[in-house]
């Protein structure tokens, strides 16, 4: 089996509005759908909708041109494969799922774009106002007034469509995908009064075989098959999510769906295996077991976004092994923007409240005066007016001996609006009964922002096990990167590209700091023990540990030692005590 890419570009022939359902300030009633940089975009959720429903728009026509029952199921089965199902589920025959196709979002081109800094520019919208007329008249109705923005006629739009197939279905796949693109004539609202009119042009199919990855895969291997057979066997990655990733916190669907701000390693892990056990189900069975595999969370390396063209920094993919990145711990104290030291001189300083006033200089950690608080449990006044940072702050360094600096990951909200069913609904269109048929409904998702660099590391148990990984996971790591197969992760498996990774051995027991059995320094009488990863603990009980014991930490510290091969010498219970004073413990529902 092959993987295929269709990328093509499509023009807008006339003004155009994908709307977001929100104003702006009293002028604009409905704004067009901007990407982070504030240009015009049509979410891949959109044209995944557009391309199911010219799809069905097909099966009508053939059903009407008397095409056998069995012949119109059949298409109707790909379909859906391809692009998933619609969300009524009285539909005959549907299940739940995902298509098996990647869609990204209609994006203007980066390399059109330079000259203005990849940023907005007022000639790409333009706002339109109408309004609507009394019955037999010409007369505006009162009250009716209203402004929409729309994205202005001559803008480049580029887009890809991934899939993977077998050779002998490949041909008819490539013909449904773009025949359906090919239906698609007019994007957004307004179809009726000439709005949103399209061009399709530059339209590619190319197949990226997985077998050609022979010579990269080689070169990518060669630092591993040095490693001694049974060390465990560590690989650092950087990850770049391609589109704005949604990854739930909780069961409960409210107005909005707040998202994680980092790739836990479980939906990373997920995501690998499911890449694994489309190629190779044995493999992704012995990769199941967290003795023989295991992925850490993946936290921001780089917030700044990078274009589509534009490759990882030389620099930071050699070293890659030597970066570190955690959360920032919650005993960090700092000073509130405006509050502390001064930034400027005093005649320079103007009465401005402290959520207006410019933050002190420096992302590095200690250029805004912070402090520990467990390192000033001692002093009640250490700390003074500083506040804990944000959740959302995490620490990130190059070496041991780097300073850390505090990165923060780019947020957004998007709002989505759920279509009625009988927009889609091939069976019910058209008919006085709607079955399952909802109204519309708007709901905002809070995304990480796309292009954005996150580094992970992924764990083998042996030499081995690397081995047969990454002969098979090669098209993942190596070659182009614009050829490179893309990962499913978060809600509606979006895409997810590897930047760069590099192999390394797992450190020894006598190399790891958890395995430093020496007696601390004078006048140290506690070690700090700092949670990288949310911990999911149990009593002897089964039950949640809520509030774990000395007995519990010292359980848990030896089991994790034992899975990693490390030989931890920890003294006996009753020689370590844990001080409340020195201790931040909080507990979280976790959705999983």
């Amino acid at each position: 089996m092959s993987e295929y890419a269709l990328r093509f570009t499509i023009e807008l022939l006339e003004d155009t509005h994908t709307g977001t359902g929100m104003g702006r300030l009293g002028l604009v009633d409905d704004t067009q759908s901007r990407d982070q940089h504030g240009r015009p975009v049509i979410w891949a959720s959109t044209l995944r909708g557009l391309l199911r429903e010219a799809g069905e728009d097909w099966l009508l026509n053939l059903e009407q041109a008397g095409t056998a029952q069995a012949q119109l199921a059949s298409r109707r089965e790909l379909l859906y494969r391809l692009f998933g199902p619609p969300m009524n589920k009285t539909v005959q025959g549907q299940r739940r799922g995902r298509g098996v196709c990647q869609i990204r979002s209609l994006r203007i081109d980066d390399r059109n774009q330079r000259r203005n800094g990849g940023s907005a520019t007022p000639e790409m919208f333009n706002q339109w106002t109408s309004t609507a007329r009394e019955v037999h008249s010409r007369r505006p109705m009162e009250h009716t007034l209203r402004t929409v923005e729309t994205a202005a006629a001559g803008l480049q739009l580029r887009g890809e469509i991934r899939w993977r197939c077998s050779a002998d279905e490949a041909e008819q796949i490539a013909q449904s995908v773009q025949g359906c693109l090919q239906r698609i004539t007019a994007v957004g609202s307004g179809k009726t009064r000439g709005l949103g009119r399209i061009r399709l042009c530059d339209v590619s199919c190319i197949e990226i075989t997985e077998g050609t990855h022979a010579d990269p895969q080689a070169e990518w291997l060669r630092p591993l098959q040095q490693m001694p057979a049974e060390t465990p066997v560590l690989l650092d990655v950087a990850l770049r999510n391609l589109e704005p990733l949604l990854l739930v916190t909780t069961t409960y669907a409210s107005n909005l769906n707040d998202s994680l701000d980092h790739l836990p390693g479980g939906t990373l892990r997920g995501a690998i295996l499911h890449w694994i056990a489309e190629r190779d189900s044995t493999l992704s069975e012995r990769l199941a077991d967290p003795l023989q595999f295991r992925v850490t969370n993946a936290y921001v390396l780089d917030p700044e976004p990078l274009r589509d063209d534009q490759p990882l920094a030389s620099a930071v993919a050699a070293s890659l092994g030597d970066w570190q990145t955690l959360p920032a711990p919650l005993s960090l104290r700092a000073f509130k923007a405006g509050v502390g030291p001064s930034v400027h001189p005093p005649a320079e300083q103007k009465p401005l409240p402290w959520w207006a006033r410019a933050d002190s200089s420096g992302d590095f950690l200690g250029q805004r005066d912070e402090r520990d608080a467990i390192a000033e449990v001692d002093r009640p006044d250490g700390t003074g007016l500083r506040k804990r940072i944000k959740a959302s702050e995490y620490l990130v360094r190059s070496g041991d001996g780097g300073a850390w600096r505090r990165v923060r990951p780019r947020m957004g909200v998007v709002l989505r609006n759920r279509v009625p069913t009988e927009r889609i609904d091939p069976h019910d269109r058209g008919r006085d009964t709607q079955h399952g048929f909802q109204e519309d409904a708007l709901f905002s998702e809070q995304v990480i922002w796309d292009g954005q660099v996150y580094l992970c590391r992924l764990w083998f148990a042996s030499r081995e096990v690397a081995e047969h990984f990454g002969r098979l996971a090669a098209p993942l790591f190596t070659g182009d990167p614009a050829t490179r197969s893309w990962l499913r992760v978060g809600r509606g498996g979006r895409p997810v590209r590897v930047e760069a990774s590099q192999w390394q051995a797992a450190p020894s027991a006598s190399s790891s700091p958890a395995a430093d059995t020496s007696q601390p320094a004078a006048g140290a009488d506690y070690v700090t023990v700092t949670l990288t990863s949310d911990l999911i603990g149990r009593t002897r009980w089964l039950t949640f540990a809520t509030a774990p014991t000395t007995a519990d930490w010292l359980r848990w510290f030896r089991r994790a030692a034992q899975d990693a091969g490390i030989d931890l010498s920890l003294p006996k219970d009753d020689t370590i005590t844990i001080d409340p004073d020195r201790t931040i413990l909080e507990t979280t529902d976790v959705y999983g």
